[in-house]
């Protein structure tokens, strides 16, 4: 089980960032079918750049999944 352990470690560091719990949050109210990262940074008036980084943490914890379109 210490996958499992370190899996839920790396969670909750993700979501210990206010910024990420609020990505999150607005994914998880978005629609079915995904939320666009363009409307994701709308919402939070942050930049492309630092928004592409919180999101690769939120994939890498395994919290969201992301496409390039």
């Amino acid at each position: 089980m210490p996958d499992a352990l370190g899996q839920n470690a790396s969670r909750f560091m993700a979501l210990s960032n206010p910024i990420r719990l609020a990505i999150l949050r607005l994914v998880v109210q978005g629609h079915e079918a995904g939320t666009p990262a363009g409307s994701i940074q709308e919402q939070l008036g942050m930049p492309a750049s630092a928004l592409s980084h919180h999101l690769a943490c939120l994939s890498a914890a395994e919290l969201v999944h992301a496409e390039r379109e």
